[in-house]
């Protein structure tokens, strides 16, 4: 396969991947990217690059996005716990450890 396809094809797996929430396939197309960039027998194709660019971008805003969320869903889990607690605590009487 052509060093351009190659490179097309891992901006579409980073798409498809981020798109569908795949985070385990999106690591791991993250890291053939990075295997790639790194052999040192890249070359540079300009309408490839900015594809892949564009994709590892779009990749990396989704992560951020799911990161947010994630953090959103803990925040709200821990107040529900702390409430509970607090529930407890008043219903028996009884000091509940945190």
């Amino acid at each position: 396969m052509a060093e351009r396809d190659v490179v097309r094809l891992l901006a579409q797996r980073l798409h498809d991947c981020a798109a569908e929430g795949d985070w385990v396939a999106l690591a791991e197309a993250d890291r053939e990217l990075a295997a790639l960039l790194r052999s040192g027998t890249f070359c540079r194709h300009d309408g490839a690059i900015a594809e892949l660019r564009r994709a590892h971008c779009a990749a990396q805003r989704a992560c951020e996005r799911e990161i947010d969320r994630v953090q959103q869903t803990m925040g709200e889990l821990q107040v529900r716990r702390m409430a509970g607690l607090a529930y407890d605590t008043f219903a028996t009487g009884d000091e509940v450890q945190a």
